[in-house]
């Protein structure tokens, strides 16, 4: 039997070149991040906080004695709302409400409608 060959992604931009320096990999450019066994990768900035959720989703899961998808559940069911949902209305309030210098100098690349806008 043949073992997979591992699994990664990165930021589109440089999924090629990862490509080509490790052909051993199956780099995927379309994903926003891979968990492959202890190995998890991410596609750039915003895919980061995804690979963060996903992580402290599993680790809350496991402190629950829930599986990732039964904690998501409950989680839905108390709160009305996904975890990934929650993580995006506090991403919102923190660019919304963050320092004004990053949100003025190109730190946030949120537009100014929507960091007017409030979460819902």
């Amino acid at each position: 039997m043949i073992a997979p060959r591992p699994r990664a992604t990165t930021h589109w931009h440089w999924a090629e070149a990862l490509q080509r320096r490790h052909p051993g990999i199956q780099v995927e450019a379309d994903r926003i991040y891979i968990a492959d066994g202890p190995v998890w990768t991410s596609a750039g900035m915003t895919a980061e906080l995804d690979l963060a959720l996903a992580l402290v989703e599993k680790d809350l899961a496991g402190v629950a004695r829930l599986s990732p998808r039964q904690f998501s559940r409950v989680f839905t069911a108390e709160t009305g709302q996904s975890p990934a949902k929650a993580i995006e209305g506090l991403r919102l309030e923190a660019a919304r409400t963050g320092p004004p210098l990053l949100r003025t100098r190109g730190g946030y690349s949120l537009s100014p409608s929507a960091l007017a806008t409030p979460a819902a």
